[in-house]
């Protein structure tokens, strides 16, 4: 007879956008986890997994997993061998809830030069985690966050019919919670949250209500709140690293520019027409965006 299996539901909860905000709500769910009670009436102590992903492939991830799990190994696995082992630890330890936060890095799409590749990745880190979920003797539900292109992979394309249906086995075992887009009645929020970095980081804020500083993150980070407070952090940490730090409108141009890669004449926090401007046109997230954009339209585009 091997362990109880606990009486909670098994599911997974798929946030989108990026650090600041969801590993932040994660966090927040996790330190509040209650214990569970087994059929027996017993109840365990929460006892939580919490792992953020790493660049690289899902057996990369695999191997990863092992390694914090305290299982070592001299190269990296089949996921066949993975999975038996990670379903061994698993078991012994008793975790109660497993999270895999920032998992868009391993199933980022934009890594995978073709749908085939991504396919197979997301096969791995898919199957992985409904084995966890779905173990006979200790069923553990798993949080499996990132950005919006986890969601994306969880759509299988057909190459002979050209159809995408939906990955059903993981559906049916997920809920997906999504954190609400920015608006503009955020502006002043997340000017006061600069303003904090900066006080944290000992960085004289130089900027004023004239600069609308507010308005034109909302914008910069495509409405993601994740995005616009790592922008924050990043301008302060390069304002910080001068003998006399401030804070000025052009730090936040900088990492613009280095995050989205676009010219200062598209740069939302050097131009005053940047409520005019459509960001998703003049700095497209990938190549199937970009494709659509005409750079001879006069600016119909912008």
């Amino acid at each position: 007879m091997g362990p109880e299996q606990p009486q909670s539901r098994q599911g997974a909860h798929r946030c989108r956008y990026e650090r600041s905000s969801k590993s932040f709500s994660i966090d927040y769910a996790l330190s509040r986890l209650p214990p569970v009670t087994l059929r027996s009436g017993v109840q365990v102590p929460a006892n939580i997994l919490y792992r953020e992903a790493k660049q690289g492939d899902a057996k990369a991830w695999l191997f990863d997993t092992l390694s914090v799990l305290g299982y070592t190994m001299a190269r990296t696995p089949s996921p066949e061998l993975a999975s038996a082992n990670i379903e061994n630890r698993m078991r012994r330890n008793k975790f109660t809830m497993v999270a895999f936060d920032e998992l868009s890095r391993v199933l980022q799409p934009r890594n995978y030069g073709s749908k085939r590749k991504l396919a197979e990745q997301a096969e791995v880190v898919w199957s992985q985690i409904i084995q966890i979920m779905s173990d006979p003797v200790w069923p553990t539900p798993v949080i499996a966050s990132g950005t919006l292109d986890l969601i994306e992979t969880l759509e299988l394309h057909n190459s002979r019919t050209g159809e995408t249906v939906a990955r059903g086995d993981m559906n049916r075992r997920a809920d997906i919670t999504t954190l609400p887009a920015l608006t503009m009645d955020d502006a002043e929020a997340l000017e006061a949250y600069l303003h904090q970095y900066c006080q944290d980081a000992g960085v004289t804020y130089r900027l004023t209500s004239r600069d609308e500083v507010g308005g034109r993150l909302v914008n910069a980070s495509r409405r993601a709140i994740g995005t616009a407070l790592s922008m924050c952090q990043w301008a302060v940490a390069l304002a910080s690293m001068r003998r006399r730090g401030a804070l000025h409108i052009e730090d936040l141009a900088h990492v613009l520019a280095i995050r989205a890669s676009i010219p200062a004449d598209a740069n939302l926090f050097l131009l005053d027409n940047w409520e005019d401007i459509n960001f998703e046109k003049v700095a497209p997230r990938d190549f199937a965006q970009a494709r659509y954009r005409n750079d001879d339209d006069d600016g119909e585009n912008i």
